[in-house]
């Protein structure tokens, strides 16, 4: 899974339209892949979209909640250590890839890390 590929005490990068995630996975399977996550005793820093829910941070879960009018976000892509996670609901079944690759991964978490410098100006 890849959740056991995340290594512990790790930062993760995510951005994600959650009602897509909600919708394609139960509440069960969300709980228990926040369980597991918990165990490795990550930071999380999320960027998301909803027309349903304000999620609110947690003590290892930062977010911010995007506009779906000003920005689309239909994929879900996640970066953390090495990895690149990108993953889509649209379809009839969820389709996801992850890449391997150091200098790909530092790219686009410098890019995470200046969208959550600027958030707020949005």
């Amino acid at each position: 899974s890849l959740l056991q590929q995340m290594p512990d005490n790790e930062t993760v990068y995510i951005i994600y339209p959650h009602d897509d995630v909600a919708s394609t996975f139960t509440k069960e399977e969300r709980e228990n892949l926040k369980f597991q996550r918990s165990n490795k005793k990550t930071m999380i820093f999320s960027f998301y979209t909803s027309d349903t829910e304000e999620l609110l941070d947690t003590e290892s879960i930062k977010r911010h909640k995007l506009s779906k009018q000003k920005h689309e976000v239909s994929a879900d892509i996640a970066v953390y250590g090495n990895l690149i996670r990108l993953s889509t609901f649209s379809g009839r079944e969820p389709l996801g890839i992850v890449i391997e690759d150091r200098s790909i991964a530092e790219t686009m978490r410098t890019l995470f890390k200046m969208a959550w410098k600027y958030r707020d100006s949005d």
